[in-house]
């Protein structure tokens, strides 16, 4: 996905865990897991290593939804997802955006989807 649903969140409401950092090629320090159901977005998980009284440990939902009992409905959220589909045709000149076929583009505002499009990548003449 090519979206950050949950940076949004982290903005609004700072975690009481600090993340660790993590490998250099996720700079957000987490990999948030998510499904639609319903047409609603939910946050399924976290991976991602957290610093709790200066240990290590992997990340759970509870430590940035307190009152998590199981998948997170994402109401903080409103923007455009957009989830790459298949192989990638070509690296684009940023190594971290290459070119896919086709992507789709799903809408959600305050969590639920309101739009969903496919949209196809034009090969330049």
């Amino acid at each position: 996905m090519r979206s950050t649903p949950l940076h949004a969140y982290l903005h609004i409401v700072k975690p009481v865990v600090t993340q660790a950092p993590a490998h250099s090629a996720c700079w957000r320090g987490y990999v948030g897991e998510w499904e639609i159901f319903n047409n609603r977005l939910y946050l399924v998980a976290i991976n991602a290593t957290v610093i709790d009284k200066n240990h290590q440990r992997l990340a759970r939902l509870t430590d940035y939804f307190p009152e998590a009992r199981g998948k997170v409905f994402a109401h903080w959220y409103s923007g455009k997802l957009i989830l790459p589909v298949g192989e990638a045709l070509v690296q684009a000149t940023n190594p971290y955006h290459p070119v896919f076929a086709e992507n789709w583009v799903l809408t959600i505002k305050a969590g639920v989807l309101v739009d969903e499009i496919q949209s196809t990548h034009q090969a330049s003449p």
